[in-house]
């Protein structure tokens, strides 16, 4: 991230859809993360929809990202081509360009480890647990 603090208007521009494109990505975590706290009143239907939205969401933001990605490859390639950036930012914004996608990348799986694959285990063990009558330990 040598060049984040640059002057020059087009690093800007893409450092700035860096920082969009993690943005985008912690609001996401966030909003799925919040499937751990619903009242619980909500049915099993209603849970299951809840975190298969948020399965589409996801996998939205993954196909976006790769559209992002090849658009990011041209534009690149375009500012080289008529010489607005150097070869050595040039490589500086590949190097972030594939930290920022690696980034992206791991919290989306992360999330979807932690919070769509728990919640959908968790919410039909607890099904499981009251339609069995087996009572907690802890109650």
């Amino acid at each position: 991230m040598k060049y984040l603090m640059s002057s020059d208007q087009q690093i800007k521009v893409e450092y700035n859809n860096f920082r969009k494109r993690i943005s985008k990505v912690i609001r996401t975590v966030v909003e799925v993360q919040s499937l751990q706290n619903l009242p619980e009143n909500y049915t099993m239907n209603q849970r299951e929809e809840l975190v298969s939205e948020q399965k589409h969401k996801l996998k939205a933001l993954e196909v976006k990202f790769k559209k992002k990605n090849d658009q990011f490859n041209s534009e690149l390639e375009k500012l080289i081509r008529e010489r607005l950036i150097t070869s050595e930012i040039a490589s500086s914004l590949m190097n972030d360009h594939a930290t920022v996608k690696s980034i992206s990348k791991n919290l989306i799986r992360a999330t979807k480890l932690l919070y769509i694959e728990s919640n959908y285990i968790t919410a039909h063990v607890k099904l499981e647990e009251s339609d069995s009558g087996v009572i907690d330990a802890g109650e």
